[in-house]
């Protein structure tokens, strides 16, 4: 009788690799049940609690694919932007969030995703990966939330805009959506760890089309310019 196989031997130590954070952040019928329940709830918080006025925003803004673009101040940003849209739509959105932060710790990103429906990107490098992942949900109707700022702001004010917004503006030709929020400094900055009562506003500006905005732009750099003075320019009216 042969005591050693070798083909049985490989196949025992033959282990699949552990799952990466972008396989992490998949959706099934659970967290697709409980994410617009819970909208129903912030959307209560944020009226109720900070008396959320909304300025801008159509019911258009629900059905078509978007890079929604916004400044980024405080950890209420992306909530806050998911629940002035249509309840069926907020499994469509999908927020890009720090591998770094969001994902050293299994019920920070647990939770995160449920809320936010998270797609993780890499701030050290391209993150090839994640621009995959978001070109594949754009071209099926979802949209996309970013925060050109790449952090949070610890002022309040606009922080310069990154590159990467640029690079994923120019590989994907989607269509733009500005935000301008104010107040979430004030209710939960960088030091604050749970949120203080005080008043909320959103501003939509205009969806900018691709062919029309920045299309004649060569570089990231143009895009992200441009785009920059956007939002300021949204935050004004």
């Amino acid at each position: 009788m042969e005591l050693y196989d070798s083909n049985t031997e490989k196949e025992w130590w033959n282990f699949e690799p552990p799952p990466s954070a972008y396989d992490l952040v998949g959706n099934n019928l659970l967290t697709r049940f409980l994410r617009p329940l819970f909208y129903i709830l912030i959307r209560f918080y944020f009226h109720i609690y900070h008396k959320l006025r909304i300025r801008g925003y159509k019911k258009y803004y629900s059905k078509n694919p978007y890079i929604i673009v916004a400044n980024h101040s405080s950890h209420l940003d992306t909530p806050l932007i998911l629940s002035c849209f249509s309840l069926d739509s907020v499994n469509k959105i999908r927020a890009i969030a720090a591998l770094d932060y969001f994902f050293s710790n299994p019920l920070v990103r647990i939770s995160t995703h449920l809320l936010c429906n998270i797609i993780p990107i890499n701030r050290k490098t391209a993150d090839l990966t994640s621009i995959g992942m978001i070109s594949k949900s754009l071209k099926e109707g979802g949209s996309i939330i970013i925060f050109p700022e790449g952090t949070r702001s610890r002022d309040g004010e606009i922080n310069k805009f990154k590159p990467g917004v640029g690079l994923l503006i120019k590989k994907t030709k989607a269509e733009v959506l500005p935000i301008f929020i104010k107040g979430t400094y004030n209710c939960m900055n960088r030091g604050t760890k749970l949120p203080r009562r005080g008043p909320l506003e959103i501003q939509f500006g205009s969806p900018l089309k691709y062919d029309r905005f920045f299309k004649d732009e060569q570089n990231y750099d143009k895009i992200v310019d441009k785009l920059y003075r956007e939002i300021l320019r949204v935050s004004k009216l």
